[in-house]
């Protein structure tokens, strides 16, 4: 609830947390690869997934 905008209801309020649980994982994925695989810290890597992830899982869910 603390991640939600304010005075949004229905499908925006459900796309927004979907955005922002997509983000929070990416960045963990790309810590842990970092961390246990010798990786190096990309921050436009991070960003680009983020949003190719949240691309497709917007779209899909908006056909269903």
């Amino acid at each position: 609830m603390l991640f939600c905008p304010l005075n949004v209801n229905g499908q925006i309020l459900i796309n927004w947390r979907v955005v922002w649980i997509e983000i929070i994982g990416d960045i963990w994925n790309h810590r842990n690869m970092c961390v246990f695989n010798n990786g190096r810290v990309d921050h436009i890597e991070v960003f680009t997934m983020a949003q190719r992830k949240n691309r497709v899982w917007l779209t899909v869910k908006k056909k269903v």
